[in-house]
């Protein structure tokens, strides 16, 4: 704001007449010297004259800001009333997307599982033929191995469902788990690598 405009804005705020005094008064306390015990009297006269037109002055405005303040306060509230359609729509947007997501993450999930589950299955029943093979040729040692073999433990998680859409003032959240079908087996694999004993450990796991 240059000077012209302050200059502009003053004189809305406060009347001609008290811009005058002010310059007057403070063109008296730049040149004003104190020499006496008069000279002191004096200032303390003009210490309350300023203060007086300071209060003057600030009262005259009070009323101008309460008014800036209402106006500030009615365009914050059009400003939000204006955009709030729109945060809405985005966050129905947002919350659609996101169970698109999930339920894309749910299908790639699900199909690796699948997956996962055909393969064992695979292996079970070629190691089953194998044996059966073994039993045919008499070899009940070989059979008995390849039933013996422990089969590798492969513990699931479970399939989430897909998020529903985010609905204003709410949130979900999402909890996974495992189920050990298996815990000695699984405690075989950790023992090797925690150096600790496999049957206290399938014990804490059960």
């Amino acid at each position: 704001m240059n000077n012209e405009q302050a200059t502009t804005v003053e004189a809305e705020i406060i009347p001609p007449k008290d811009l005058e005094e002010r310059d007057l008064m403070v063109t008296r306390a730049q040149a004003f010297e104190i020499v006496s015990p008069e000279d002191a009297q004096l200032a303390g006269s003009l210490v309350r004259e300023l203060t007086e037109h300071i209060k003057a002055m600030r009262g005259a405005a009070k009323e101008h800001k309460d008014r800036a303040y209402a106006t500030w306060k009615g365009l914050c509230r059009a400003e939000n009333e204006a955009v709030a359609p729109l945060e809405q729509a985005l966050a129905i947007v947002q919350g659609r997307l996101g169970a698109w997501v999930a339920e894309q993450k749910r299908i790639e999930q699900e199909a690796r599982i699948k997956a996962e589950r055909e393969r064992r299955e695979r292996e079970e029943a070629e190691r089953e033929r194998l044996a059966e093979e073994a039993l045919e040729a008499d070899d009940v040692e070989t059979a008995e191995a390849i039933l013996d073999e422990p089969t590798p433990v492969v513990i699931e998680p479970p399939v989430a469902p897909a998020v529903e859409t985010k609905v204003a003032g709410t949130a979900t959240r999402e909890y996974w788990g495992a189920t050990i079908h298996d815990a000695y087996a699984v405690a075989g694999h950790f023992a090797k690598e925690r150096c600790v004993s496999q049957a206290d450990l399938a014990k804490a796991l059960a």
